[in-house]
C-alpha cells in the first residue's frame, strides 16, 4: 500500500490556493506588468518552482465566404476567430 500512496501523492495536486493580484485593471502592450502572486498552502509539499504565464487573446466574429458547389457560388458565413496577441512567461 505504501507504493500506491507515494504514487498518488506525486500525481495529485497539493491543497493550495493561488491568488493573482495585478496593480492595474488594464495594461498596454510592451509595458511593464506589475502585481503579486500569493500562494497559500493548506498542507506541506515540496516544490521546485511556481510559475505564472500571461496570455492576451482576442475573439472576433467575421464574415467568411465559402464556396457551395450545389449552387455554384460563394455564400457568406459568420465565424468566430480567436488570435493570441501576446503570450509571455514573466520571470
Amino acid at each position: 500500500m505504501g507504493f500506491f500512496k507515494k504514487l498518488k501523492d506525486k500525481v495529485t495536486a497539493p491543497n493550495a490556493n493561488l491568488e493573482l493580484k495585478l496593480s492595474k485593471y488594464a495594461f498596454c502592450f510592451r509595458r511593464k506588468l506589475g502585481g503579486s502572486l500569493i500562494v497559500s498552502a493548506k498542507e506541506d509539499f515540496d516544490s521546485t518552482e511556481v510559475r505564472c504565464e500571461i496570455e492576451c487573446s482576442q475573439e472576433a466574429r467575421v464574415i467568411r465566404y465559402q464556396y457551395d458547389p450545389a449552387i455554384k457560388r460563394s455564400l457568406p458565413h459568420e465565424v468566430t476567430e480567436t488570435s493570441v496577441l501576446l503570450q509571455q512567461n514573466p520571470y
